[in-house]
């Protein structure tokens, strides 16, 4: 009878100590299986500071647009670059530099029914005649108080780009049509570079339009004066709008 009760106790004890080690072994189980997810979220919060999926070089953290395609410009929160402001990203628009605020097609070129320079949305007068000089709202005036489409740049070049080729349209349109008239080219240069080179660059802008002007559009080369701009810019943060021609009749 004793032997039966010590026999009793002992399976007792074996059966505790074996759910016991049972008990531990899932615990520890659990334990792994919690370090493990922490890990993987220590690593995803660190390549989120050192990943760039789309290479535009704006980290994951910080990119509010992590799939610009490649080679596009953008600005610190990683978002396409849209100079003009007209909800076409630079690398889609085919004129990065129209008339801020006026509305513009899917492919960013402005809307001018009558052919004036000024957008439909700021236009008071949207039959302009032909070869009307207009103000900035787009009525008629004298073409000494006109306003005049301003020829953009790249940087550090003086290719025309096409997306100028409309607003020289323009320009000729009311040279043709005011027979009177001739034309001042005021080149500008960029911001940044030696001045002695910027000087160059500006004549070379000027002359680069008056070489469009005259083998595209027809106007004669004595109708048209060149300058360049002598003054110095220093307002770094409107460098984009520095790169540019001018244009005053006389």
């Amino acid at each position: 009878m004793f032997n039966f009760i010590i026999n009793q106790c002992l399976t007792l004890l074996v059966i505790l100590f074996f759910f016991g080690c049972g008990s531990k072994k899932i615990s520890i189980k659990n334990d792994n299986v919690f370090s493990k997810e922490n890990n993987i979220e220590k690593i995803n919060k660190i390549d989120d500071l050192i990943v760039d999926t789309d290479g535009d070089g704006v980290v994951n953290k910080f990119d509010l647009e992590q799939n610009t395609p490649t080679g596009t410009p953008v600005d610190d929160s990683g978002r396409s670059l849209d100079l003009d402001n007209d909800g076409v990203p630079d690398h889609f628009d085919d004129d990065p530099f129209s008339t801020f605020g006026g509305l513009v097609d899917e492919n960013g070129r402005e809307l001018d029914d009558d052919g004036d320079g000024i957008p439909n949305n700021k236009d008071l007068e949207l039959d302009t005649k032909k070869g009307n000089c207009v103000n900035n709202k787009g009525e008629s005036v004298s073409c000494q108080n006109a306003i005049f489409p301003i020829i953009y740049f790249k940087p550090n070049s003086s290719q025309v780009e096409d997306f100028n080729l409309d607003r020289l349209q323009v320009i000729s349109t009311i040279l043709r049509s005011n027979s009177n008239y001739k034309l001042h080219i005021l080149g500008f240069f960029d911001f940044d570079g030696l001045e002695s080179y910027n000087v160059q660059l500006d004549f070379k802008r000027a002359e680069a339009v008056s070489q469009i002007l005259y083998n595209i559009f027809g106007i004669d080369r004595d109708r048209m004066l060149l300058h360049f701009d002598l003054q110095k810019k220093t307002d770094q943060t409107q460098n984009n709008f520095l790169r540019k021609v001018e244009f005053k009749v006389f």
